[in-house]
Parts: structure tokens; C-alpha cells; sequence
């Protein structure tokens, strides 16, 4: 399987997850008439507890925003007086978009394309569980089970991580991810491919040696020694396996982002006695 057949692949199994989530992903002010229709027969449809749940309080939204909150009234007859509606709303769906102003379904395709290396020789699992990782990162507080899987939970989570975060701030937390995915392998080779992983992974966010560099930066706060050169070369290498021997993998892959530019000053300031720098 080529690249873009693996991309395209993942995408439809998103396309088709995503059916039935979107709703929660899309603010109710936003929904027309003929979205709130969709929402509540979908909302009849499924088995879902949860999501039923998640919907019906969606539908609620829209028709305090559009009809308020004020109390039934009735007319002399005894009859319900239907509420005139207080905002006039979308004619037609407006969907979510990222920070950016790209659709989630565009931005999740940059980010899937971003992943795949050009031969596409990846197993479509092994993809999704590095997407899953990077959500995770994004939100711990509701992680994902990394099984490779596309289902609903995973399809709603980069969905909402995309909403919250943005294609720039998923796009590291993604390579990150996939950088994680590598150590284990880093581990029983002794770093060969070590220089080969860091430019797959990060080139394509950052250009130049700056991964290369922001590596070394990484080991020496950890106490290497290095000349900070971008060549990664024997003395980078060992460095490497010596602090993944003795750091707890997150704190090298906290700081490692750090120095690449991914995460905010507050972010690390929190990190700094954990990681002891």
C-alpha cells in the first residue's frame, strides 16, 4: 500500500465513525433547522446511552438559545402557546474548524499525511495507535486505549483535539507520539537509527538540524555532554541510550518537546522539579 492509499484508507474509517459524532463536536448555535432534525433521529437511532445523552442535552442548548428559557405558556384554551424564536440561526450547518479555520476533516488528513512516511509501509494500527498517543498527551484527563482501533471514542478525541488545540499544536503532539513509538526499538538496536527517526519524525515540523539540535540540547540537560552540532553521531547515540536508561521516557519526551518549541514556558514551568532542570 502506497501513501496516499494508506491515507485515504484511514480517512474513510474516520469518515465513517465520524457519522456519528460530529454532533458532539458542533457547538448547537451553529446547527440549522435541518441539523437539529438530523441530531434527534440520530439520537433515536443509537443503542448509545452516553451519546444519547450527550445529544439530547445538544438539543436542549439549541432551543434555549433559540426559543429561551422562559416558561410555557398557555392561551385561553388551555393550549400550549408555541415560543416565538429569539435569535434567527444558520440556514445551513456551519461545521467546526480548527483554531486555524480548517475543517477537522482537512486538518486530520494533514496530520495523517504528515505521519505517514512516504513508501506508506506503515500498518494502518500501528498509525492509528500513535494518534491515539498524541490525544492522549493533548488529554491525559481522558485518554484513549492505544489499540490500533478506529472507533468512536477515538474519532471523537482527535476530532476534539483538533477543536481545542489547533493543526500546529496536534501536528508536534502527534510527532512526539510517534517518537515515543520508537523507543523501544532505539533500545535493541543501540540508537542506530536513532538520526534517521529524529528526521522522519520532526523534519517535517521543523526544517534544518533543529531536531537534531533540540536533541542534543535534551540529552545535555539531562547531563550529557555533547557539542550541540546537529550530527548524530556515536557520541549523541550513547548519550541517548544512557539517558532513556536512566529518565523516565515522559520526561525525556516533555523536555525534548520543550526544546523543539512544542509546549509553552507555563507547560514546562510546571514540569521543571519532576524533570530537575
Amino acid at each position: 500500500m502506497n501513501k496516499s492509499q494508506l491515507v485515504n484508507d484511514l480517512m474513510a474509517q474516520f469518515k465513517k465513525e465520524g457519522q456519528s459524532v460530529k454532533w458532539q463536536l458542533t457547538d448547537p448555535q451553529n446547527w440549522s433547522p435541518e441539523d437539529l432534525q438530523e441530531v434527534m433521529k440520530h439520537r433515536n437511532q443509537t443503542n448509545d446511552r452516553a451519546e444519547k445523552e450527550a445529544l439530547f442535552q445538544k438539543e436542549r442548548q439549541w432551543f434555549d438559545q433559540n426559543f429561551g428559557t422562559n416558561p410555557v405558556t398557555f392561551d385561553e384554551t388551555g393550549r400550549m402557546v408555541m415560543p416565538k424564536s429569539e435569535r434567527v440561526g444558520p440556514s445551513r450547518s456551519m461545521m467546526p474548524v480548527t483554531p486555524e479555520g480548517d475543517t477537522l476533516p482537512d486538518a486530520l488528513q494533514e496530520v495523517i499525511y504528515r505521519m505517514v512516511g512516504e513508501n506508506g509501509d506503515q500498518a494502518a494500527r500501528d498509525v492509528v495507535k500513535t494518534l491515539q498517543g498524541g490525544v492522549n498527551r493533548l488529554s491525559p484527563k481522558r485518554p484513549l486505549k492505544e489499540d490500533g482501533v478506529i472507533g468512536p471514542k477515538t474519532t471523537l478525541g482527535m476530532g476534539a483535539a483538533l477543536k481545542e488545540n489547533g493543526l500546529k499544536k496536534v501536528s508536534e503532539a502527534m510527532a512526539l507520539s510517534q517518537f515515543a513509538g520508537s523507543l523501544p526499538k532505539q533500545r535493541a538496536t543501540g540508537a542506530q537509527g536513532l538520526g534517521q527517526a529524529v528526521s522522519q519524525t520532526f523534519s517535517g515540523l521543523l526544517g534544518g538540524q533543529a531536531e537534531a539540535l533540540g536533541l542534543q540540547g535534551t540529552l545535555n540537560d539531562f547531563g550529557a555532554q555533547l557539542k550541540e552540532d546537529g550530527d548524530i553521531g556515536p557520541k549523541t547515540k550513547s548519550a541517548f541510550l544512557e539517558v532513556l536508561n536512566k529518565q523516565n521516557p515522559a520526561d525525556l519526551l516533555e523536555r525534548l518537546g520543550y526544546n523543539l518549541g512544542f509546549s509553552s514556558a507555563d507547560e514546562m514551568s510546571e514540569k521543571k522539579n519532576k524533570i530537575g532542570k
